[in-house]
């Protein structure tokens, strides 16, 4: 089971997604940033760290993320209950764009090679080519969400539950997409409860 941590990227202790994987290229540079770069490819990935353990059914993950380069309509943000089996992803997600958009989602490749979409919406609390904090706080099957400390507002009650074989455990991590995109990660932070 995962412990509480606050990663800073000073080091890679945590063994977080290095190197080159298809077109994505992760980096932890010596000024404690974690880098990603993704080429010419319309693909997404899910930067995690592989030695934090399996999150809780209680939990609150954070990270702050700017996206350096790449169109405003790619989305990028939070993965948790992430679980990936040689190609198939099995998460949730909660991710941003620099137009202001924001959106749940579900990756279940059993179902559909392409996410279902929770909950969506948009807001100009968004900051195009700066950080963005985002945050999910998970009680059992229920999400909320908020960006840069301002709740995300979802159907009057600031939670999105999934009833339909909700995920457990699996890994935090981060979702990132291309192409021709560049993402600078400063930290993340896990609370358990």
């Amino acid at each position: 089971m995962a412990t509480a941590f606050n990663e800073n990227f000073h080091n890679n202790d945590r063994n977080w997604t290095i190197g080159e994987q298809g077109n994505l290229t992760a980096s932890i540079s010596s000024n404690s940033q974690y880098t990603l770069s993704i080429g010419n490819a319309s693909n997404t990935y899910f930067p995690n760290p592989s030695s934090v353990g399996a999150l809780p059914a209680n939990f609150t993950l954070s990270a702050q993320i700017a996206q350096n380069k790449g169109e405003a309509n790619v989305f990028y943000g939070l993965a948790f209950h992430l679980r990936q089996v040689g190609g198939k992803v099995y998460c949730y997600a909660f991710v941003i764009n620099g137009n202001g958009d924001y959106e749940a989602l579900k990756y279940n490749a059993d179902v559909s090679s392409t996410p279902s979409t929770l909950w969506q919406g948009q807001t100009s609390g968004i900051h195009n080519g700066q950080a963005n904090t985002l945050q999910v706080t998970g009680h059992g099957n229920t999400f909320s969400f908020s960006i840069n400390n301002a709740v995300v507002p979802i159907n009057g009650s600031n939670q999105v539950p999934d009833n339909d074989q909700p995920f457990t455990g699996g890994q935090p991590g981060l979702l990132v997409a291309g192409p021709g995109t560049t993402f600078t990660v400063t930290s993340v932070t896990l609370s358990t409860s």
